[in-house]
């Protein structure tokens, strides 16, 4: 993430410690290597838990704030689809669904509240289940 964002300096290292906070708090050691196939086996280890899920979508948005502005762009939503190998054909769908407000970014609370309604949405058909870009077609 930190080489696709071209990242350097103070950002490099709080990106690099908010995506180890993600892991160390599933239990994932500092040293491991995190496959895409890992991450999806991970959240449903969490969900069955009845982890609460709040805090991982809000360090999941630190993480993915590149730019320490509180918000997260399309371009940097883009950049972790990059990274765990979701084609970028998904990101304006999924990017629009989570953009509640329609002002071309994302914010916390509907970053978060888009998350939660992918674990716990009953609704099939919920525009939120595209946040990952739709893992089933």
């Amino acid at each position: 993430m930190v080489q696709k964002a071209k990242m350097s300096g103070e950002g490099e290292e709080r990106t690099r410690r908010n995506v180890m906070g993600i892991w160390n708090a599933c239990g994932v050691p500092d040293d491991a290597v995190v496959k895409s196939e890992d991450v999806l086996r991970l959240f449903a280890e969490l969900l069955e838990a009845g982890h609460d899920m709040k805090p991982f979508f809000n360090s999941y948005f630190d993480a993915m704030d590149f730019n320490n502005n509180g918000q997260i762009s399309k371009e940097e939503y883009g950049i972790w689809f990059d990274c765990v190998g979701i084609g970028r054909d998904r990101l304006d769908a999924a990017f629009e669904a989570m953009d509640t407000d329609r002002d071309g970014i994302l914010s916390r609370s509907e970053f978060v509240a888009a998350g939660l309604e992918y674990c716990f949405g009953l609704d099939e058909t919920s525009k939120n289940q595209l946040m990952y870009g739709g893992l089933i077609d």
